[in-house]
């Protein structure tokens, strides 16, 4: 596919929400990237989730739960691992189903 800039008119209802939608998924892939990437930092060999829980809130009972959502929202959002269709609408309804809405 082209890369070349596709101009929207942010004054057509439309034209905003696509750019608002280009904007969201530019933020949600560098959140993703972010925690991800802080997510394996605080998780020490054993493993131990420790860090992770001070540093989240997460009970000690779902870090590693936390830890492996973050690491499926990665593969999905900023990695070329295939993650195919079925699976990857799976991972992304967990992720929200288990965390959304707090």
């Amino acid at each position: 596919m082209a890369a070349d800039f596709i101009a929207l008119d942010k004054t057509k209802t439309e034209g905003a929400r696509i750019v608002a939608l280009a904007n969201a998924l530019l933020g949600v892939r560098q959140n993703v990237a972010a925690l991800n990437a802080n997510a394996a930092r605080m998780v020490d060999a054993g493993p131990d989730y420790k860090v992770l829980q001070a540093r989240t809130g997460v009970s000690i009972t779902y870090a590693g739960d936390l830890s492996t959502l973050l690491l499926y929202m990665e593969e999905i959002f900023n990695s070329n691992t295939t993650v195919a269709g079925a699976d990857r609408l799976a991972r992304l309804d967990e992720f929200i189903a288990r965390i959304a809405g707090q």
